[in-house]
């Protein structure tokens, strides 16, 4: 027995031949390639069919024609999945830093920015402001700020390089940097700098399109944007800084003639950066300071300690790094050394190698902030980020195109490169991992600089009843952090040692349900004297997550 079934082929309707058994469906398709089915595949009510073809076939045809959007989206989901795994514990606590953002981000939310403020990282918290709004109250709010802005430098990273290089090498740098640990790092933490890279990719990508099409909406969200870049550092301004030098190669790269109307274009976005930027600059004119400019030893000496941290020694900062390891891991570090070698040859002809004077101005302005700084720490070479991974990927796609050009016959020859090249990468991958989740996230050091303590501590009171009394005998550098974590959550009263024989068990205080004493580790000594002073409390003690036989707080509780 025999039906006709219609086949839907972009639009158009094929008609086939079908013949029907009990078991299988046989067909022949328009290009007389023989296919078998089973009877559940075929609407035998409508006698309709959809184009049938294997599930092989389609994949295969639909990663060959979209596979440049595969490869993209992949790597945007490696960059969420490395920034938002376990966001919620690791790093677990609150470093003084953040505590200080989260508190401004309050201040701001309630009363308003103001001069006494610090201006030059005022875009972050200002941010924050909103984060917290929707996501509400805690350091995951703003953690996820972080992770947002860490998310959309991998995609503008991506953007910028198939503008200015090759499809290859965007891709290879925004792979490196989405499983980057140092950048990871930057995107989970809730720091001010992972701001710079963002703005910074996406002023160039702005500019660039400025440049491409001489349109002056361009040119404004240009200038604004840079000038929003302010807010990011108080080193910010050296950024702008490269594309001032390299304004004159632009326009001989986009094959733009200096005229009227391009100076008119770059006037008024330079005058619309002063104008956005004024308030950073009186700030930093009223708190000069606190900019003082390091002796010409101490510049030098920053010199070599800042090349140091990205191949050999790292900043000692737990909450930018792990320990004294180097920032970048050994492919990515091998490989950034060789980009500089190559493109330092490269710069020739003017147009040609116009990108690589680019890259080396970035680099050169990207070390400034970090030499000319009292200390040198892997925040203060945050705006080299981008450009470590453009010249990585440019080195590691010229030793392979270099490698498979040698053997351009030999098939297994080339196919044990591409194979190594591949583990390389896994490998690669598998090294960042293990360094932020395991080595980093476990580390006693990192529980430490992200007061563990503090964390636990407010835990422990978000459970007491509101009514109880609590008073809290912690150091006064982690004050400003119980204060962020309890914010519209619940009110306790901190109390330093001195202040212990002022505490009488009066009429008001005994009328409580209970009074509850919280101490850290350093305050141990408070507690032995509220002991004697209130004999009648309940002792308890707290231990660590990571280091369970560590006491990280105790509890003293009494009761009406």
């Amino acid at each position: 027995m025999y039906y006709y079934a219609h086949w839907g082929l972009v639009g158009n309707k094929i008609k086939v031949k079908v013949q029907i058994s009990d078991l299988r469906i046989r067909y022949w398709d328009s290009d007389k390639i023989k296919i078998r089915i089973y009877n559940k595949f075929m609407n035998f009510k409508g006698l309709k069919k959809v184009k049938v073809k294997t599930l092989f076939n389609i994949v295969k045809k639909f990663v060959k024609e979209h596979w440049l959007g595969i490869a993209f989206v992949s790597i945007i989901l490696i960059a969420i999945f490395f920034r938002f795994y376990k966001l919620d514990s690791v790093p677990l606590g609150v470093a003084p830093g953040e505590a200080d953002i989260g508190n401004l981000a309050y201040k701001i939310e309630n009363q308003g920015y103001s001069f006494s403020d610090k201006l030059t990282t005022a875009l972050f918290p200002s941010l924050g402001v909103l984060f917290l709004k929707i996501f509400g109250n805690g350091i995951l709010s703003l953690r996820l700020l972080s992770f947002t802005i860490g998310v959309l430098t991998v995609g503008l990273l991506y953007v910028f390089i198939k503008e200015w290089f090759n499809i290859k090498v965007a891709l290879l740098s925004s792979f490196l940097l989405s499983i980057s640990s140092w950048h990871v790092t930057l995107s989970r933490n809730v720091a001010p700098e992972v701001m710079i890279p963002f703005i910074l990719l996406l002023a160039f990508c702005l500019v660039t399109l400025a440049l491409r099409t001489q349109k002056k909406v361009y040119y404004i969200i240009s200038a604004f944007v840079l000038g929003l870049g302010f807010y990011t550092s108080s080193f910010f301004i050296v950024f702008p800084l490269i594309l001032a030098f390299f304004s004159p190669f632009l326009l001989g790269f986009f094959r733009r003639k200096l005229n009227v109307g391009i100076i008119k274009e770059f006037g008024v976005s330079i005058v619309l950066i002063l104008v956005i930027a004024t308030p950073v600059f009186i700030y930093i004119y009223k708190n000069l300071s606190s900019f003082a400019i390091p002796s010409g030893i101490k510049i030098l000496k920053n010199g070599f300690n800042t090349l140091l941290l990205f191949n050999l020694r790292g900043d000692l900062d737990f909450t930018h790094n792990l320990g004294t390891e180097p920032l970048l891991d050994p492919l990515v570090g091998i490989a950034f050394v060789l980009g500089i070698v190559y493109i330092a040859f490269k710069i020739g002809r003017f147009k040609s190698h116009l990108k690589n004077l680019f890259l080396i101005l970035w680099l050169c302005f990207g070390l400034l902030p970090a030499v000319w700084g009292e200390v040198v720490n892997s925040s203060k070479v945050v705006g080299m980020l981008p450009v470590v991974y453009i010249l990585a990927a440019i080195s590691i796609i010229f030793v392979l195109e270099r490698w498979l050009k040698t053997f351009p016959l030999n098939k297994t020859v080339r196919s044990g490169i591409l194979g190594v090249f591949i583990l390389a990468l896994l490998a690669t991958t598998f090294y960042n991992w293990k360094r932020y989740f395991v080595a980093y996230a476990r580390s006693p050091y990192t529980y430490e600089t992200f007061n563990e303590e503090v964390i636990a501590i407010d835990q422990y009171l978000k459970k007491l009843p509101q009514e109880t009394t609590k008073i809290v005998f912690i150091d006064n550098k982690k004050l400003p952090i119980l204060n962020f974590l309890s914010y519209n959550s619940y009110v306790f009263d901190f109390k330093k040692p001195g202040d212990i024989e002022k505490l009488e068990v009066t009429d008001d205080l005994s009328a409580q349900v209970e009074t509850v004493f919280v101490f850290d580790n350093i305050s141990k000594k408070s507690l032995e004297e509220i002991r004697r002073k209130f004999p009648q409390g309940i002792y308890d003690s707290y231990q660590s997550e990571l280091l369970t036989e560590q006491t990280i707080f105790y509890s003293y509780v009494v009761k009406k």
